[in-house]
């Protein structure tokens, strides 16, 4: 059994917030105009199968698999030394929307308005709430640590280099709902399957 079968084995059934597939898109776009490749977004949608996201984009929760094979299109298709590139850009602008249209603007308020341990302590317990719908099938865990707060991300099929698509959906939203300082670093000791991060404030 090939790997495309055993991957969409695990992924059946599983799904995902669709914004990893809709800014991912938008973000191939961006990066298709910038390298004379208008029609990237479209070739690599096409590819994946996922054409209806750029037609219709859905507003509900969206098949594990759609992501996965798009995620799978832009390593396969665009150059290694821009991957991380065009994951963060994907990753900042579905955060920018969770933060946008997800969070309501009191808990913004609040968040920014609240001594950041508490807002911190706020945002990471509600990340960890609502991580079914970014880790897909997955598993994420909240911890503390020397360190402070801790993230840990377990198997799952929705891959990217380093998994700078994840760290940095959740490192902005810390940055843009609390403060801009706020980063979050992967561990050194982080395997293929088992990855921790770690927010440095």
């Amino acid at each position: 059994m090939d790997g495309a079968v055993i991957n969409h084995l695990r992924t059946a059934g599983a799904q995902i917030g669709p914004n990893a597939v809709i800014q991912l898109l938008a973000a191939l776009r961006d990066y298709g105009l910038l390298h004379d490749r208008p029609a990237l977004a479209t070739r690599l949608a096409a590819e994946a199968r996922v054409n209806r996201y750029l037609i219709d984009p859905p507003d509900s929760m969206a098949p594990l698999e759609d992501a996965c094979a798009l995620f799978n299109c832009v390593l396969l298709h665009t150059p290694a030394a821009d991957h991380k590139l065009i994951f963060v850009d994907a990753a900042q602008r579905t955060a920018d929307y969770i933060a946008r249209r997800r969070i309501p603007a009191p808990v913004r308020f609040l968040l920014r308005t609240l001594p950041k341990r508490w807002a911190i302590s706020i945002l990471a317990r509600a990340i960890e709430k609502h991580a079914w719908t970014f880790v897909g099938d997955g598993a994420f865990k909240l911890g503390r640590s020397e360190k402070g707060w801790t993230f840990l991300l377990e198997g799952g099929s929705l891959r990217s280099p380093d998994d700078c698509w994840h760290q940095r959906v959740i490192e902005r939203l810390f940055q843009s709902l609390i403060d801009p300082s706020l980063t979050l670093e992967r561990d050194d000791m982080s395997a293929h399957y088992v990855r921790h991060f770690f927010l440095t404030t």
